[in-house]
C-alpha cells in the first residue's frame, strides 16, 4: 500500500550548512509520522550541501524535495518554497535545529482537530522551542492552548520567546517576503511579514515543545555590524510600525526608538522614501518625526568612525 500523500511541507532553507543540516535530517528520520516531505531550498552552497541531500534522498524514510538557487537570501528561499510546497501545512527549521520525536504526529493532530471554520479562520500552528540542554524556553503558556496574534502576544502578555512556526501554505502564498535582487539584501526577519499576517488572523499557539533551538551566529552578527547589514536590519525596525501601531500606547518608547533606528538604517542603506512608501500614514509620519534624531546618530557614528569599521571589518 503506498504511503498517502503529505499533508505537512517541513521547509529548510540553508546557506553553507553541510555541517549542522544533519542534525535536521537525522530529526526528521526519529519522526513518530512521516507523512510529510522534506522541501530544502539551497542558497547557493558551495561546501558539498548538494552531494549531502542526494545521498539522504536514496535512505530516507520520507519523500525530500531539493531546490538549488543562486544566492538572493533566506527571504527569497521562503518565497520559493511556498510557490513549490503543495501541501495543506508549511512548517519552518532551521538548518541548524531539529524537531522533538512528536513535532509532525503534534501539528497534525492539532490540525486535523480543528473545524473546518477554524482550518478558514487560522494562520497556523505555532509550537514551544527547547534549547540545546532541553530546558523549555519562556516556560509553559499560563493558560495552555490559546489563539492570538502576535501583537497581543507581545504587548498584552510580554511574551516574545523563540518558538516554531508553522503556517497554512496559503496563508503564506497570500503574504509574500518583499523580492529582493541578489546581493541587494542577505535578510529579512520574519516577523516583518509575520506580524502582517497575524493582523488578519490568529495563531494556535500550543502548548507543546516540537523543536530544539540551536543559537546561531547569523543575528548576533548582524546585530553588531547593522550599518553593513543595513538593507536587511531596517525591515526589523520597521515591523513594529508596518504591524503593530495599534499597539502604540502599550510601549510607546519602544515604537519611537524603532522609528529612529529605522529612519537611520533606511537612510544609510538609500532606500528611505521606498520604504516610507510601503508605511500606514500614521507610521509614516512617526517615521518622518525620528528624522532629525536619526540624522544626528548618523552624524556621530560617521565622525566616531563606527560606520568606516563596520564596512571594514572582515566579513
Amino acid at each position: 500500500m503506498r504511503d498517502p500523500a503529505p499533508t505537512l511541507t517541513v521547509f529548510t532553507p540553508t546557506y553553507q550548512r553541510a555541517a549542522t543540516l544533519p542534525r535536521v535530517f537525522e530529526s526528521l528520520q526519529r519522526q513518530s509520522c512521516r507523512n510529510f516531505c522534506w522541501l530544502i531550498v539551497d542558497d547557493g552552497s558551495t561546501d558539498g550541501t548538494r552531494q549531502l541531500v542526494a545521498s539522504w534522498i536514496t535512505t530516507a524514510r520520507f519523500p525530500i524535495d531539493y531546490v538549488y538557487q543562486e544566492n538572493r537570501g533566506k527571504h527569497n528561499a521562503h518565497n520559493a518554497a511556498v510557490g513549490r510546497a503543495r501541501t495543506a501545512l508549511f512548517l519552518i527549521i532551521d538548518s541548524d535545529d531539529e524537531l522533538l520525536p512528536h513535532a509532525v504526529e503534534t501539528i497534525q493532530r492539532a490540525w486535523n482537530e480543528m473545524s473546518a471554520s477554524e482550518q478558514r479562520t487560522l494562520a497556523g500552528i505555532w509550537t514551544l522551542c527547547c534549547d540545546s540542554h532541553g530546558k523549555l524556553i519562556g516556560g509553559a503558556f499560563a493558560g495552555g492552548t490559546i489563539d492570538s496574534s502576535l501583537q497581543e502576544l507581545r504587548y498584552r502578555y510580554h511574551d516574545d520567546r523563540e518558538m516554531m512556526p508553522t503556517f497554512v501554505t496559503d496563508v503564506l502564498r497570500r503574504h509574500p517576503f518583499p523580492e529582493t535582487p541578489p546581493g541587494a539584501c542577505a535578510y529579512i526577519p520574519e516577523e516583518y511579514v509575520w506580524g502582517r499576517i497575524t493582523r488578519e488572523r490568529p495563531i494556535r499557539f500550543l502548548d507543546v515543545p516540537c523543536r530544539i533551538y540551536h543559537r546561531g551566529d547569523g543575528l548576533s552578527v548582524m546585530a553588531r555590524d547593522q550599518y553593513r547589514y543595513s538593507a536587511s536590519v531596517v525591515y526589523g525596525y520597521l515591523s513594529p510600525l508596518a504591524n503593530e501601531l495599534e499597539w502604540f500606547w502599550w510601549a510607546p518608547l519602544s515604537f519611537a526608538l524603532s522609528a529612529v533606528q529605522a529612519a537611520r538604517y533606511a537612510l544609510f542603506s538609500g532606500n528611505f522614501r521606498e520604504l516610507a512608501a510601503t508605511l500606514p500614514w500614521k507610521a509614516r509620519l512617526l517615521l518622518f518625526l525620528a528624522l532629525p534624531a536619526a540624522l544626528l546618530l548618523l552624524c556621530r557614528d560617521w565622525m566616531t568612525g563606527r560606520i568606516a569599521r563596520q564596512l571594514a571589518a572582515p566579513r
